[in-house]
Formats: structure tokens, sequence, C-alpha cells
């Protein structure tokens, strides 16, 4: 079974904050090849079933509505594993809020990490339609299955 990692080097910044949440900033990928700043929020202890909070720079601009912020810190509480009381729940829009300006600053994903996470070249893909060639692109060892051209 394979899992998801965060911080460490493929993180443009990892910031452990009070409360036991940490907040890092990677890249994820939003098809065709192409990747997106994102804000990940974790606790700092891994406990049993918990997960992390992904807030991609798409949709950054939705947490300036306290109302959605509060909302979402609460999910984001539940997400983590953490109780979701008015204390905790206040820590995480906190870390979400604080955490916004480095979002938007946070640079494109650098070449040397998104050819990292693909792995060898494993092949190549052409796809034909009426003769013509429409997809033409090399197959990654750690795509799982995307044929995205």
């Amino acid at each position: 079974m394979s899992g998801v990692a965060f911080g460490g080097e493929t993180a443009w910044k990892v910031q452990v904050l009070s409360g036991g949440i940490t907040r890092a900033y990677h890249w994820i990928g939003c098809g065709e090849g192409m990747s997106e700043a994102a804000m990940v929020l974790y606790p700092t202890r891994p406990r049993i079933g918990a997960g992390a909070y992904i807030i991609a720079l798409s949709s950054a601009f939705q947490y300036d509505d306290v109302r959605y912020l509060v909302q979402q810190a609460a999910i984001a509480a539940r997400v983590m594993g953490m109780d979701q009381t008015v204390h905790t729940i206040h820590q995480i829009g906190s870390a979400i809020h604080d955490g916004l300006l480095d979002l938007i600053k946070q640079p494109p994903e650098p070449d040397w990490i998104r050819n990292a996470t693909r792995g060898e070249v494993v092949g190549e893909l052409e796809v034909r339609k009426d003769g013509k060639v429409v997809i033409e692109r090399e197959v990654y060892q750690h795509e799982g299955g995307n044929v995205n051209g």
C-alpha cells in the first residue's frame, strides 16, 4: 500500500505551529501534467485515522469569508482527528488565515520535484485519430494509469 508524505524535501516550506498543527506548502496535480500550489495542514504527531486538510491556491480566495473559514476549520479538525472544540477550530482557522499569504507567494513547482515524483520513463504513448497523432508523450513509472496528453 502506498501513501502520501507531507513535509520533507518536496515541500516549499514547512511550519510547525502551536496546538499540534503542521502547515506545509506543496504542489498538487491539477490535470494535464500541471500542478498547483497548495497549503497542507496535518497533525504534528501522527494519529491513527488522521488525515490532512489541503487548500489549493485556486480556492484560497474563499477563506477570506469568515463564515466559510470557520466551517472549513471545523471540517479540518475532523479530518485531522482533532477535537472539534471552539479552541481547536480557532487554532485551525488562524493557521489557515495566517498561511494564505505564503500560499499566494508560493512559486511554481520546480522541475526537479515534478520529475522526481513521476519516476522513470517506462514507455512512450502515441494516440492517433484518423491517421493523425493527437497525443504523443512519455509514460512515467508512477503515473498510475494517467494517460492525459
